[in-house]
């Protein structure tokens, strides 16, 4: 059962467990949605990667957050974690119905060692194709060890709270954007997501709403983390504290004078509050913000800004610096490349026409210009609670929704998801 827009209910509770902070939201699902409640709980870092001290904080942590915040009702939908997802493209040759579900389960088997009945399996259908003679359905299965969803349903009714349904981080982060293709303008766009977050960088590609390619790449926030303490013999916390203080990724392109990254001029929704580009003004690196309210605030879209601008970055810090992040930056848009290599030998017909980056780590300026320097593509930061109002003076632990928060695309997505466990 899904939960509807265009209902007067409030959704339940969304809990999307990430791998540095636990994010809780609650939506009103009227004509305008509002937040009803919102907190966000940080993972000390000695436990982060720790499974059961990270369920026992929880525990503990929870209950208190979930009454301060005052939350409504006991039912929550829940994510489970990219690093305990297995994600997979498999091209199946049988026709709808027990065949095709055997060969996705004899593939996995395969694939995992894991029996089918252990596991937690959805899987999307993306497109026909002919290969070798052959008609082939294109799909991507997600596969969730059923013991890791019973932990945290068994954790959460620990906290009093009854879990209704758990779905994979990039399904939700697909779907907090339906609002983008609500009138069916967006709906021939192709758009590349891209999360950046301190375990992983989570990817997708969509055909409008429709999610066609899904990917986790093991590099996130905490490698770099540790790239730079074994650079510069800090602990972890004292290096992210480094990095964010000092923006690593502002100079790390390789310079390709003439090239350009913007944003096309044009109106966008508040969804997309920022150009993920190095605009040159006067010398001076910027990267702007594109409008802060939603569209309707301003008479139906927001203004158009010119905010195409040449590239011209400066030496590598990482050798300047001594950060040696360069190796990983090329890790992530490597591995991008070969994502949007993938999507085209599908999809031949369609080309990528944006970017959108979500996740904690899209906050670091350098690191999203980088990226869409390398790809050149235009890009725009994702805020998907813009249109989103809040209910009065809400009491909103640990996160301030006057700011742009491109970290709470799997909590938003998951307030708006139906109940299937």
């Amino acid at each position: 059962m899904g939960f509807s827009m265009f209902g007067a209910q409030s959704s339940p509770i969304a809990i999307d467990f990430g791998t540095s902070s636990v994010k809780l939201l609650q939506l009103s699902l009227g004509d305008r949605p509002t937040v009803v409640a919102a907190a966000e709980l940080p993972i000390p870092d000695a436990i982060r990667q720790d499974k059961q001290k990270r369920l026992d904080f929880f525990a503990r942590k929870l209950p208190g957050l979930l009454r301060k915040a005052a939350f409504k009702g006991r039912r929550a939908i829940c994510s489970v974690p990219s690093a305990q997802t297995f994600i997979q493209h498999m091209q199946i040759t049988a026709p709808d119905g027990a065949a095709r579900e055997e060969m996705v389960h004899a593939q996995l088997s395969s694939q995992t060692g894991c029996l089918p009945q252990s596991m937690v399996i959805r899987t999307v259908e993306v497109a026909e194709m002919i290969r070798e003679g052959q008609t082939r359905s294109e799909l991507i299965c997600f596969a969730i060890p059923r013991a890791v969803v019973m932990r945290h349903v068994e954790l959460l009714k620990r906290c009093k709270i009854q879990v209704i349904g758990a779905h994979s981080e990039l399904l939700a982060m697909v779907r907090s954007f339906a609002q983008l293709y609500a009138d069916g303008a967006d709906e021939s766009r192709t758009t590349l997501y891209v999360d950046l977050g301190w375990g992983s960088t989570k990817v997708a590609i969509s055909h409008g709403n429709e999610l066609v390619f899904a990917r986790c790449i093991q590099v996130g926030g905490r490698h770099f983390d540790q790239c730079i303490a074994d650079q510069m013999q800090l602990d972890l916390a004292e290096a992210r504290a480094h990095r964010l203080s000092h923006d690593v990724f502002s100079s790390a392109a390789v310079e390709t004078p003439g090239e350009t990254v913007g944003v096309e001029a044009e109106s966008e929704p508040a969804l997309l509050r920022a150009g993920a580009e190095q605009a040159v003004r006067e010398g001076n690196d910027s990267f702007d913000h594109v409008g802060l309210g939603s569209s309707a605030d301003q008479g139906g879209g927001i203004e158009s800004h010119d905010l195409t601008a040449e590239v011209s970055l400066g030496e590598d810090p990482a050798s300047d610096q001594g950060h040696g992040v360069s190796e990983l930056l090329d890790a992530i848009t490597d591995e991008l490349s070969m994502c949007l290599r993938y999507h085209h030998s599908v999809f031949r017909e369609r080309s990528v026409d944006r970017m959108i980056f979500l996740g904690g780590e899209a906050r670091q300026k350098g690191l999203c210009q980088h990226v869409a320097k390398v790809l050149r593509l235009p890009a725009h930061l994702g805020d998907p609670l813009a249109s989103v109002a809040a209910e009065g003076s809400l009491n909103t632990p640990g996160v301030n929704l006057d700011e742009p928060q491109p970290g709470w695309a799997v909590a938003c997505g998951l307030s708006t998801s139906p109940a299937e466990l």
